[in-house]
């Protein structure tokens, strides 16, 4: 899908009338906001796959089509703006995700422990240059997501080496990372 002109209105229109869509990537369409990820949480209630990477989406569309949303098995938000606040309550209600993509996002470690803690069928993780993940967010994915096959660390320069040993050691031996 070319993005360019996709807009809110766009968005809107497509949810309104496509009610059983099951997947919708909406990846680079920058003119997409929390304006028109509302209409697809307030419509699309069996999707079940949301990409929404590099869009204008904040905490306040990523909680609400949390909230909305519940047979989504995987999302996707890296590179929007979504903060700590927005993942704690996010993942309130995401109970059925399995995928999550937070690359490139505000998120730490207190964001980290408090969302796992919701999301436990998760097998695949990525945080991909986040940039305050440290070695306190790997020790929250050994604890708590014990389904977990996939965990991208790539680019969250304060992560060491240690940790990651660490994680192969234990029982989750069979995550791979990228």
């Amino acid at each position: 899908m070319d993005c360019c002109g996709v807009t809110n209105a766009g968005v809107g229109i497509l949810a309104f009338n496509l009610t059983q869509l099951q997947q919708l990537n909406l990846s680079y369409c920058r003119r997409v906001s929390n304006q028109g990820i509302c209409e697809v949480g307030k419509y699309l209630k069996e999707l079940k796959q949301l990409t929404l990477d590099q869009t204008k989406v904040t905490d306040h569309g990523f909680v609400y089509v949390s909230r909305h949303l519940p047979k989504l098995v995987s999302l996707g938000v890296e590179g929007c703006k979504i903060s700590d606040r927005g993942l704690i309550k996010a993942s309130e209600s995401l109970t059925n995700l399995e995928e999550l993509d937070l690359g490139s996002n505000l998120i730490t470690d207190a964001g980290i422990r408090q969302a796992v803690v919701h999301l436990k069928g998760l097998t695949d993780m990525t945080l991909t240059s986040c940039m305050s993940i440290t070695d306190a967010s790997i020790e929250s994915v050994i604890n708590d997501l014990p389904c977990l096959t996939h965990l991208g660390i790539e680019g969250c320069l304060y992560v060491s080496e240690e940790a990651v040993d660490r994680l192969r050691e234990t029982a989750k031996s069979a995550i791979s990372f990228f």
